[in-house]
């Protein structure tokens, strides 16, 4: 992210002493880092296993952040007690609901319901965040960096409290227009042929 210009923007100030649930769109490797980049805490991640065993940074990915095992649904529940502990003991997570790099930027694929499972569980807010432009710095199936400003959105955060598990595609729905209308702020022509 070195002599790249950031251009970060936040809807609101969130409170340090909360933990939040970040929700993403995921289009690049540089999505971990941006995402961190515009947060003022620290934040555990929910990636994919292979992240856990790429040279140095899979070190420390599996000894830090949650690992998923994408072949193994019988591990939810785990991972979802490990998920909603790390939110109680005031940590922040990091999750990308698109469950891969969207090869197709910047229109979203379809969200999973994981992130919004843990964030009614443990009934902590729902912060979405759109990385505007990560696809163009780092595309998912490129080899090379492009000298592109890095935007990120911070959105205000969206209340679980009291809500149960049959809220959850309400609150899915509801965190994927907003990142998916300021994507189309600034890609209208991608959204308009969408289709």
């Amino acid at each position: 992210m070195i002599l790249i210009p950031i251009k970060k923007e936040k809807k609101v100030k969130l409170s340090k002493k909360e933990a939040y649930v970040f929700v993403s769109n995921h289009t690049s490797f540089l999505d971990i880092p941006a995402l961190q980049l515009i947060v003022d805490q620290f934040v555990i991640f929910l990636g994919k296993n292979s992240l856990g065993k790429a040279p140095i940074f899979g070190w420390m990915f599996r000894n830090i952040h949650i690992t998923v095992d994408r072949k193994n649904s019988r591990k939810n529940e785990e991972l979802f007690q490990k998920s909603i502990d790390r939110l109680k003991e005031g940590y922040s997570l990091g999750i990308f609901p698109e469950g891969t790099q969207n090869r197709t930027p910047p229109t979203l694929n379809s969200f999973k319901d994981g992130a919004y499972i843990i964030a009614i569980r443990a009934q902590k807010p729902v912060v979405p965040v759109t990385i505007v432009s990560n696809w163009k710095i780092w595309p998912s199936l490129g080899p090379y960096l492009k000298w592109t400003p890095l935007r990120l959105v911070q959105h205000a955060p969206i209340s679980t409290e009291g809500l149960t598990l049959d809220d959850v595609d309400r609150l899915k729905k509801k965190t994927k227009e907003v990142i998916e209308a300021e994507l189309k702020k600034h890609y209208p022509k991608e959204y308009s042929t969408k289709g």
